[in-house]
């Protein structure tokens, strides 16, 4: 599996640099928010904008919140879901391609 970068931001603040430094990179890897600490629901547009990065890449965004529902982006409660997550989507991708 490729490797997968943790963040976890503690504020909207630290979540909004972490997301303006994302949205600028070339991505090899898988990414999880963990946003459990967070209840600002203002950066879902850069989260969609990242994810639409990502997909470009073959790569996932899982976000770890138990507050937060969300239809476009992959939503779990827990970090171990998360990583179950990243894996079934290497999956696929590895059979589809």
């Amino acid at each position: 599996m490729d490797s997968i970068k943790y963040f976890n931001p503690k504020t909207s603040s630290e979540l909004n640099q972490l997301l303006e430094k994302l949205l600028v990179n070339d991505f090899n890897f898988n990414i999880i928010i963990n946003l459990d600490n967070l209840n600002d629901i203002s950066f879902l547009t850069k989260i969609y904008n990242l994810l639409d990065l990502l997909k470009k890449n073959k790569k996932s965004l899982v976000v770890v919140s138990s507050h937060l529902i969300d239809k476009q982006v992959n939503v779990v409660p827990t970090l171990s879901e998360a990583y179950d997550i990243i894996e079934l989507e290497e999956i696929e991708r590895d059979l589809l391609s």
